[in-house]
């Protein structure tokens, strides 16, 4: 068999499009993509491209897929578009079009399972880049540290034997233990993208905390302790983030600082983006609706969900992961000691509880 060749491999397309059966379809994705030695797709940048959703559509109205239907180009030298492959499947690339918005899993339990017409995809466009499964980068999600090194250190270990390329912190590194200035330095000094917590408000603002004594007890040593650096950098965190497509707030977004956030679907429909991603309440959880996905990673601090262990999650290849790992809770407990707080304080890490042993749920 002989081809002639074709364009090159920068002008290779890959779409995807779900097809209604009747030769409509349910909205599709472009993607110019970049080719790994092996012939999968190393990188991808969403396209708009008219020309081709044009041929796109008539290829649809003739062969009338039924369902996720992936179909490849190559543009050659004069602008027209060569068909090489028609895939009646799930691609490989199904993963990529995910961290773009365009979901095909859901699209087929909405159209097989469900017996319904899925909802037009809304893909995010532009020129951002994805990379394959294998290559992508972990980022580690962190969040109410609240003084607590000797957590933060297990956690910052474990990060790191997991190969993460960056941290991400959703705020509350003050409040409740003695090693505020040791917290501090260490999300400074490693660059670690950080939020303002509720916490990290009440220090910097000098204000109290309205709903605890006991942390009002703890702020009051921070503030006595706490160096000018710690200080200045505290006060300059922001209040809401967006890192690799993931929105970011310490508390939700009515209230970025104090909302106790409860995730539904008539929540999150309401808020632009896909992949969202608090703290604040100190209890792990993944939430999945239909084409939204929350993560709250827990407290790297004061867990209180029952498990002692600090708590924090990663996001890799499009998705979420929850961790915990084992800390010397006896030490931070001396620590507190040493500072001159009572038992009453550290008692309830080995419970995973907050101060005074209540345990939280969602």
């Amino acid at each position: 068999m002989a081809q002639p060749i074709i364009g090159s491999a920068e002008q290779e397309f890959t779409v995807a499009v779900f097809g209604d059966g009747e030769g409509g379809s349910f909205g599709s994705i472009t993607l110019q993509r970049k080719l790994a030695a092996d012939g999968s797709t190393a990188k991808a940048w969403v396209r708009q491209e008219a020309s081709l959703d044009e041929v796109v559509a008539r290829l649809c109205a003739h062969f009338r897929p039924v369902g996720p239907t992936n179909l490849q180009f190559r543009r050659d030298a004069d602008g027209s578009w060569k068909l090489l492959e028609i895939n009646p499947r799930i691609s490989s690339t199904s993963s990529m079009r995910r961290a773009f918005g365009y979901n095909e899993a859901a699209m087929c339990l909405d159209f097989f399972l469900n017996r319904k017409a899925p909802p037009l995809p809304r893909s995010d466009r532009g020129s951002r880049c994805a990379t394959s499964r294998s290559s992508w980068s972990m980022i580690g999600i962190i969040s109410d540290i609240h003084g607590n090194f000797v957590a933060l250190s297990a956690v910052l270990d474990e990060l790191e034997r997991l190969g993460v390329s960056q941290i991400i912190c959703l705020g509350d590194t003050a409040g409740y233990y003695c090693q505020i200035n040791e917290c501090c330095d260490a999300l400074r000094e490693r660059g670690i993208f950080s939020l303002m917590g509720n916490h990290d408000w009440y220090l910097s603002s000098n204000m109290p905390c309205p709903r605890s004594n006991s942390a009002n007890a703890c702020l009051d040593y921070q503030k006595g302790i706490l160096t000018a650096t710690n200080a200045a950098w505290l006060a300059a965190l922001p209040a809401r983030g967006r890192q690799h497509g993931i929105e970011l707030v310490h508390g939700g977004w009515n209230d970025p600082i104090e909302e106790y956030l409860r995730p539904s679907q008539a929540y999150f429909e309401a808020l632009p983006g896909t992949h969202f991603a608090s703290g604040h309440t100190h209890v792990q959880m993944l939430w999945q609706g239909r084409d939204k996905v929350y993560c709250n990673p827990g407290s790297v601090g004061q867990p209180r969900d029952g498990d002692p262990r600090a708590a924090f999650a990663t996001w890799h290849a499009g998705q979420f992961t929850l961790h915990r790992v084992a800390y010397d809770i006896p030490r931070m407990q001396q620590a507190m000691s040493d500072a001159g707080f009572t038992a009453y304080f550290s008692d309830n890490l080995p419970l995973g509880a907050q101060i005074g042993g209540r345990i939280s749920h969602y």
